[in-house]
């Protein structure tokens, strides 16, 4: 049943509402541009308005409700469908797509998020295409993984020894050891750093592995009788702390560590070179270290992932893929 007939058959019921509804009745406005589907006027209710004139009301609630109730289907496609997978999102936009479709990727390094307009305007001229509704979309927002909200919850924020115990020992799976998988493994983000600030070391002995990273996790508490006779910043890039008690102790504190985990939950894993600083504070007679980590790229790797995300999705669907957000 096409639009025309709904409302032809619709009309009926209306008048007999409005008609309850003391003085009020059903009139024809000249559609204009409004006009659609062969109709050149559309009916509305005209309700007499207190103190003179009249107030004129949409006909479409009382149309759709009646639509509901008697159609076989609605007129046309609406509502948005809220994908959980990547791989959903592409299914469900191959599924609805026309010449028309488009996708659009909003959000950032924040909250990216993949918009599917299946019933988005045609390419043209409003004059010289029609336009659509925009009704009918998918959504896809990627959720961050576990391992990847773990460390950016740590990334810059000053860690207690203990803090710093608890954080390694509990991630130290996502510690990438360079020098047992070999550097020829090292994606481009850690090789570009190791040659930076590592100098022409190899980065397999530049990159702390995670037995290092447990040991100095193990404890730095130094008391007053232990006095710190140097911290000095070697050629090599390590912070050389010389501690004095009934001998010298000498501990090393590497430059920086890699990470190799997953941006988003399902993903493939990405490799992040992570800066590592320390430092001693007092409190009381006892000298405390205190850690940071710093996350290198961490936004730039986000928004890697998510051009990946986008490449395929563009070459699955087959459709044009824009950065922003419909109107």
């Amino acid at each position: 049943m096409d639009n025309v007939n709904v409302i032809k058959e619709g009309i009926p019921a209306i008048i007999e509402a409005a008609r309850a509804v003391r003085g009020a009745e059903v009139i024809d406005v000249l559609g204009g541009d409004l006009a659609f589907d062969g109709l050149t006027t559309i009916p509305m209710v005209a309700i007499p308005a207190e103190g003179g004139g009249i107030t004129l009301h949409s006909v479409k609630n009382e149309v759709d409700a009646w639509r509901l109730e008697h159609a076989t289907r609605p007129t046309r496609r609406m509502g948005t469908a809220t994908l959980e997978e990547l791989d959903s999102f592409i299914q469900h936009a191959i599924r609805f797509k026309d010449d028309g479709s488009a996708i659009f990727v909003s959000g950032g390094a924040m909250a990216p998020k993949f918009t599917s307009v299946l019933d988005y305007h045609p390419k043209g001229a409003a004059e010289e295409a029609d336009p659509r509704f925009g009704q009918h979309r998918g959504v896809y927002a990627p959720a961050f993984s576990d391992e990847w909200k773990a460390w950016k919850a740590a990334d810059g924020a000053a860690l207690s020894q203990a803090a710093f115990s608890a954080f390694i020992t509990a991630n130290v799976r996502d510690v990438f050891d360079v020098e047992e998988n070999h550097p020829d493994r090292l994606t481009e983000a850690p090789t570009w750093y190791a040659k930076r600030f590592g100098g022409k070391r190899d980065p397999g002995k530049f990159y702390a592995n995670a037995q290092r990273l447990l040991e100095l996790a193990e404890g730095l508490t130094v008391t007053v009788e232990d006095r710190v006779s140097d911290v000095a910043r070697r050629d090599t890039g390590e912070t050389k702390i010389s501690f004095e008690s009934k001998g010298t102790t000498d501990i090393e504190i590497p430059v920086a560590f890699v990470i190799e985990l997953p941006i988003f939950t399902g993903g493939d894993p990405y490799q992040l070179p992570v800066r590592l600083r320390f430092g001693l504070r007092t409190e009381g007679d006892t000298r405390r270290a205190t850690w940071r980590i710093e996350l290198f790229g961490r936004d730039r790797t986000v928004l890697a992932c998510v051009a990946e995300m986008r490449v395929a999705v563009a070459e699955k669907t087959g459709l044009p893929v824009f950065a922003g957000s419909p109107e």
